[in-house]
């Protein structure tokens, strides 16, 4: 009798278990049928995003593997964005309000034609193409565009007035960039386009004209030529969640450090760790910092 009672009781746990796993998926296909399937696609998406890593929509790829490898940016989704977007956000509420007799779409509608947009991205790359809005500076730079050239090509010429810099240049110089920015602008137009991947410029950031104009001031400050890879440098501080990167120079060295912006002040605050531009620097950098301020400049990504 006492064996009989210990088979039973295996099997009425087995039963509760199966019940549990029953209730469980009715309980989803209630929520799935009352709350979800309601939802427009890119509303869906935002209210699963903290289960993006959990939800396999392949035997290969999790949602968020998914997004990240095609061209919907996952910030689209992140909680900062819902509650920016959130049509009851008192801001453009009374935005709307005042701007009624324009006859503007919901902040709803306007978010839903952003997500479509960068959705159907890889069969409309013009609709995102960075190549409509390039930063002066990636593709040569037309600061020098509206500067006259001498009729002697070895003259030199007084920036100052044209591109706002103390500095001189001859005419030589001046054409040979004219050209370079004509030809790079060119090249671009001919190069033969790819979907783009989001993540990349979030993880590795863009390098302009004016990260340039920083180094160089901040290279004037140091009174001394800057020692090190600088780029190097900023990349190896532009890892993920970096806002910006600063910095700070010692005797000629540069040294890194990443910066991140706090979500309650919104100021910029450091992280932890520094990149100095040698293993002679990491190892003194502790004790210089100690002894003296450095000069230091700010590069946001």
């Amino acid at each position: 009798m006492q064996a009989a009672w210990e088979q039973v009781g295996e099997v009425l746990a087995a039963e509760r278990a199966l019940s549990l796993a029953r209730l469980s998926r009715d309980i989803l296909k209630r929520i799935e049928a009352r709350h979800l399937s309601k939802l427009a696609p890119e509303r869906l998406l935002a209210v699963l995003a903290p289960a993006r890593a959990r939800i396999r929509v392949s035997p290969t790829y999790s949602l968020h593997g998914q997004m990240a490898n095609a061209t919907l940016p996952a910030e689209l989704f992140d909680g900062a964005m819902r509650r920016l977007t959130s049509p009851r956000r008192s801001t453009f509420r009374m935005a709307q309000w005042r701007e009624r007799n324009l006859g503007l779409a919901s902040t709803t509608v306007q978010m839903t034609a952003l997500v479509q947009t960068f959705a159907a991205a890889s069969h409309h790359l013009d609709a995102i193409d960075p190549n409509r809005f390039v930063p002066d500076g990636l593709l040569g730079s037309s600061s020098y565009d509206a500067v006259p050239l001498p009729a002697d090509l070895a003259a030199a010429v007084d920036l100052m007035p044209y591109v706002g810099l103390n500095i001189t240049m001859t005419g030589a110089e001046i054409a040979a960039i004219q050209q370079q920015t004509a030809a790079a602008h060119k090249l671009a137009l001919t190069t033969k386009k790819t979907v783009p991947r989001m993540d990349d410029v979030w993880h590795r950031g863009l390098l302009t004209e004016t990260h340039a104009i920083r180094v160089a001031q901040l290279e004037r400050v140091a009174g001394q030529p800057l020692e090190g890879d600088v780029g190097h440098l900023i990349q190896q501080s532009s890892k993920r969640a970096t806002e910006g990167v600063l910095l700070s120079v010692q005797d000629g060295a540069v040294a890194s450090q990443a910066l991140r912006i706090d979500a309650r002040s919104g100021a910029l605050k450091p992280t932890a760790r520094r990149w100095p531009s040698n293993a002679a620097d990491r190892r003194c950098a502790g004790r210089a910092s100690r002894r003296a301020p450095w000069p230091r400049c700010r590069c946001m990504r």
